[in-house]
């Protein structure tokens, strides 16, 4: 018997990803015979053979505990902490870096395998390091780390704490909470119980709810009331009751006028859509009355058996990676969601977990996406791309979820290597904050203006800061079906390039200054800072009558002629008076060039 699989909204279709990462991932280990066929697809749905039911479980916990692997983990993270390690001044980065592994890891084992071997010479490992002080015991505290992770990858210690690990709010229960073997009363049992829980919990209700459907579908009244009686399942039990003296005719009225699942509507109803079943969305039942059917607590919000299943391969189906949020880094989970078959959804959240594995910025992971996009006929016309991230906690009952649709002119923008320009941002945070404004569609000029004052105060390269303001005025030139984008950035070059000039005429006032009267050479730097603040105050108030005016008297100062760009501050005809301000504000913060590469570019703009 064959399962259907609607993949026509984000949440199945995290499930269908779910499945078939788990179907090849069975194949890939054997599991699941090579030359099987257990998945097909269909036009915007998913087939999955009843027979992969069985194995689920196993597949499950074996999947997670291969992908979030602790010792591997930390074998990757600490693998890159020695190649930083090699250069003498890195070296205490790479000493403090072994040290946190053995503080995070260290009690956990101590708890659970503290009269093993393997703690003991944990505990020994331990006591070498604190000994590791100088650049010339690199060798040594390399030493100590390979055997550390050796004995990181003992199977039945890596086995404990990455089980503790997927079970933990960070990644199951933050989907879950505490359903089945992810409650804290099952943390005693061994995995192959767990493995047994996770069947019984959410395999055979499946299987048993596909029996009922074959007694339905054939009008087997002593077989349907057999499952009905049989069943562990209050629901059932309670259908049970209801029908044991009913006709056939009365039985078979009775359940076409039962709920169906609101996910799969040819399966019947047999469980809430609740935190317990997919907690970033779901509610509690003493919470959520106005979503109860007929506001009745015992009648569920019409779920069956299969969509809690496919909703449980969810977090297989995301992809898992730390992202920073409001100044602290949470873990967060992605998925990409478009039009199209499932195929398609499958390749696009392969290649995305992909490049997320290679740490690819963030910038370049959306236009790869885009790209595969754009071989579709309809591209221009369809821009039902969704880009979901979200993440919850769910002792708080708190969900932090993200979502945007790429219109057309954004997929010009990230498509077209000539027009984006984003790598050339240097600082992450900044890059990424700045990203997520322009894909949830908000104007990001707060973002830059803000990161442009610290520039000053901390006396940055201010490279990053004029970038920003170019690639917002692309998107802007963009949304108005301006097509040659590139032509016009070079007046954007040119802003930048009239505040290096008067930056050189004002530092070489001052020197010739300090020339003079043998003073403090600092003076034209700081003035040049006292000139940039009042600037970003005009911008960021939008005063451009005072901007204006300190331009001109800086210019008449210098003996400099003022560009007619300028009068873009005023009539914003071509830029707004936030491009025009930041770029020459940019360009008088600029310290030399970083490579020739950058100043190529401003020349040639």
């Amino acid at each position: 018997m064959k399962l259907t699989l609607y993949m026509d909204d984000y949440l199945t279709s995290m499930g269908g990803v779910g499945f078939w990462r788990l179907f090849e991932y069975g194949q890939k280990t054997g599991t699941i015979p090579a030359e099987s066929s257990w998945v097909e697809f269909e036009a915007n749905r998913m087939l999955i053979n009843s027979e992969m039911l069985k194995l689920l479980p196993q597949l499950y916990f074996s999947y997670l505990l291969d992908e979030y692997s602790v010792a591997k983990r930390e074998k990757q993270r600490l693998k890159k902490q020695r190649e930083w390690g090699k250069r003498e001044k890195n070296f205490p980065d790479y000493v403090k870096s072994v040290k946190g592994s053995f503080t995070t890891n260290l009690d956990k084992i101590k708890k659970y395998f503290k009269e093993t071997n393997e703690y003991q010479h944990l505990v020994d490992l331990q006591k070498r390091l604190k000994e590791i002080r100088r650049f010339q015991q690199y060798d040594e505290l390399v030493t100590i780390e390979e055997a550390f992770v050796d004995i990181l990858s003992r199977p039945f210690i890596d086995e404990k704490l990455t089980l503790n690990f997927i079970k933990s709010p960070s990644l199951l229960q933050s989907f879950f909470g505490q359903p089945s073997f992810l409650n804290v009363s099952k943390n005693k049992l061994t995995l192959q119980e767990q493995i047994e829980l996770m069947y019984q919990d959410y395999i055979k209700p499946v299987e048993e709810d596909l029996q009922f459907k074959k007694a339905l579908k054939s009008s087997n009244i002593e077989e349907i009331k057999d499952i009905l009686q049989n069943s562990r399942r209050q629901i059932l039990k309670n259908w049970g009751k209801t029908i044991k003296k009913r006709s056939s005719e009365e039985i078979e009225t009775y359940f076409e006028n039962c709920l169906y699942c609101t996910f799969f509507e040819e399966w019947l109803a047999t469980d809430n859509f609740e935190e317990l079943t997919f907690t970033p969305l779901g509610l509690s039942k003493k919470n959520a009355l106005n979503f109860l059917w007929n506001l009745d607590d015992k009648q569920p919000v019409p779920i069956s058996s299969w969509a809690k299943l496919v909703l449980f391969m969810t977090p297989i189906g995301v992809t898992t990676y730390h992202r920073r949020f409001k100044g602290e880094y949470k873990f967060f989970h992605g998925f990409v969601y478009r039009h199209g078959s499932p195929k398609d959804q499958i390749r696009s959240n392969q290649d995305f977990y992909d490049m997320k594995q290679n740490d690819s910025p963030f910038e370049r992971i959306i236009s790869r996406l885009l790209e595969q996009e754009k071989e579709r006929a309809k591209f221009e016309k369809d821009t039902s791309f969704l880009f979901i991230e979200f993440s919850s906690d769910y002792d708080s009952k708190k969900t932090i979820i993200e979502s945007f649709y790429m219109p057309k002119y954004l997929i010009q923008y990230f498509t077209n290597d000539t027009v984006s320009n984003l790598d050339k941002i240097r600082d992450y945070s900044f890059k990424e904050e700045f990203l997520r404004m322009i894909l949830l569609g908000q104007d990001t000029k707060s973002l830059i203006f803000n990161h442009l004052r610290e520039t000053i105060r901390r006396q940055q390269q201010s490279y990053g800061d004029f970038v920003a303001f170019l690639e917002r005025q692309k998107i802007e030139w963009l949304k108005k079906g301006v097509h040659n984008v590139k032509k016009n950035a070079k007046r954007l070059y040119f802003l930048y390039g009239e505040g290096q000039k008067l930056r050189m005429k004002i530092l070489e006032k001052s020197q010739s200054r300090v020339e003079e009267t043998e003073g403090n050479d600092s003076t034209g730097k700081k003035r040049i800072a006292a000139i940039a603040y009042r600037l970003l105050n005009a911008a960021k108030s939008g005063d451009k009558k005072q901007f204006l005016d300190t331009i001109f008297r800086l210019h008449l100062q210098a003996n400099h002629s003022v560009s007619n760009l300028f009068l873009n501050a005023l009539h914003e005809e071509e830029m707004d008076f936030t491009t025009v301000s930041g770029a020459f504000i940019s360009g008088l913060l600029s310290e030399p060039y970083e490579s020739e590469e950058m100043k190529g570019e401003v020349n040639n703009g």
